[in-house]
């Protein structure tokens, strides 16, 4: 009696599968450390996530390549979508601000702050109202208790209530420098309540009014998502009989200062307060170019606005001298 061998046909694995996995995985990775980078509450362009979509591309093509299917392809150009968008808000986050006094860019670049809220500048005369209901007038800024004086856009902002979150976490601080934190913005007394109890340490204004954005020139024109107005990002350190000290305005929408550098803003005012110096109010301002000069450096190298225009980072430090 003879028996057949029979051989079982060995199943052929399809071509290019672990570049598609491998594709998928690596753009889910980048949006995983967004969201963890958020959580933490990092306020950091989040540039990463564009540059492993690309990756992700590219091994998702490869695949495609090796066996073309109606899933792949598909598949593809999703994360290519997804990385086009990404690298479009990465060119325009990079792009120099403008504003020639026209409504806003959509690119979400903001104007130069312009307002009357500069250096050694009391604050104008406004009024509005606490989320509580409770009158708020420029003479809250005047009752000796240095203030930080935050707008923001609105509770819809991921951005805002992050920085909001920041600033709450950071309480301590401010509590030592006796020092409070007031937030504002352009939404109505309900949602204003909402951010109070959130945030319980900040002070919360309703400036529905507007009277207080517009004393202070913060009004971002069609800017919200439903094509209203919003309060642009802008920050202003205030002393305790209403003087300005520091005004911050980010370039862009998502830009916005850490609780580290309020905190400097308000240890500096309190120095130059102390030593009797008037607050700084010259060209020198968060989004200007500096101006034209000419000096010498200690080795008789001439040194000119050329030399701080050659892509690295300068500290200007003006000392008063050796004695």
């Amino acid at each position: 009696m003879s028996t057949v061998a029979t051989t079982v046909p060995v199943r052929q694995r399809s071509k290019g599968r672990g570049y598609f996995w491998a594709g998928i995985g690596v753009c889910l990775f980048g949006i995983a450390l967004c969201v963890a980078q958020y959580s933490l509450s990092q306020l950091i362009v989040p540039w990463y996530v564009a540059a492993l979509a690309t990756l992700g591309v590219l091994l998702l093509l490869w695949s495609v390549i090796q066996r073309a299917s109606v899933v792949r392809v598909v598949v593809l150009a999703l994360p290519a979508a997804l990385a086009a968008f990404q690298w479009y808000f990465l060119v325009s986050l990079a792009r120099p601000p403008s504003y020639d006094g026209r409504l806003p860019n959509d690119d979400g670049r903001l104007p130069n702050y312009d307002g009357p809220a500069r250096g050694g500048e009391k604050i104008p005369a406004f009024r509005s109202t606490l989320a509580d209901g409770r009158p708020f007038t420029e003479k809250d800024l005047q009752q000796g208790t240095p203030s930080v004086l935050v707008f923001f856009r609105g509770r819809w902002s991921g951005v805002c209530m992050t920085e909001l979150g920041q600033l709450e976490a950071e309480y301590r601080e401010f509590e030592k420098r006796k020092a409070r934190v007031v937030v504002a913005s352009l939404e109505g007394h309900e949602t204003a309540k909402v951010t109070q109890a959130a945030f319980p340490h900040l002070v919360v204004v309703a400036d529905t009014d507007r009277n207080l954005a517009e004393a202070l020139d913060v009004i971002h024109r069609q800017s919200a998502p439903n094509g209203g107005d919003t309060a642009a990002p802008t920050t202003i350190v205030v002393d305790g009989g209403g003087t300005v000290w520091w005004t911050f305005r980010p370039q862009h929408i998502f830009g916005r200062p850490s609780p580290a550098q309020v905190l400097v803003a308000l240890d500096s005012s309190f120095m130059v307060s102390l030593a009797g110096l008037p607050a700084y109010d010259g060209p020198a301002r968060a989004g200007e170019k500096i101006p034209a000069f000419r000096s010498t450096l200690a080795d008789g190298r001439p040194f000119t606005q050329n030399d701080l225009q050659q892509g690295t980072p300068t500290v200007l430090v003006f000392f008063r001298g050796r004695w």
